[in-house]
């Protein structure tokens, strides 16, 4: 015999994935760099990532009290970190394993205090073993002309600023 009468307790497909569709939306509210990192454009990635590398080399020089370099390659839109005391092959061994930037992401240009202003080959960020650097400009562009402006100052450390900011010279 078949009884008609009783209902199973449970929950439908279409009220469950309600409730993980309203869950999802909760979540990447409550936690925005979550959901930064799903929808994650490649220029402010690279620029994150390029900050992270600078404050490696200040901290870096800071502690081991050696002067630290974050090194850039404009050409192959590379960056890796070296320490003064490191032998030749740690060197070449570090620019090898140097991070690369995405292809839609460019290095512009890299203004330095002493040097001026770079737009070709190696360049390198110096950081002191009091953790002190000459005051720095570096320029990132992605798709459609985005820009993004990294300032790096000797007392204030690192600002990052959407758009292009130069340096004012004395005319």
């Amino acid at each position: 015999m078949k009884d008609e009468g009783t209902w199973h307790r449970g929950f439908t497909l279409l009220e469950l994935l309600v409730v993980f569709v309203l869950a999802a939306v909760m979540f990447s509210m409550a936690f925005p760099r979550f959901r930064d990192s799903i929808i994650s454009d490649p220029l402010k990635a690279s620029v994150r990532r390029l900050y992270h590398y600078l404050k490696e080399a200040r901290n870096q020089a800071f502690e081991a009290q050696e002067t630290a370099r974050m090194n850039l390659d404009l050409e192959k839109n590379t960056c890796w970190i070296t320490m003064d005391s490191m032998a030749p092959d740690e060197l070449t061994m570090a620019k090898n394993d140097a991070f690369h930037l995405p292809g839609s992401v460019r290095i512009q240009d890299i203004w330095i205090k002493s040097e001026g202003k770079k737009w070709e080959g190696e360049v390198s960020v110096a950081f002191t073993p009091k953790g002190y650097t000459l005051p720095c400009l570096i320029h990132l562009s992605g798709e459609q002309g985005v820009e993004f402006t990294m300032e790096i100052s000797p007392f204030l450390g690192l600002k990052i600023r959407e758009g292009r900011m130069d340096v004012e010279t004395d005319g």
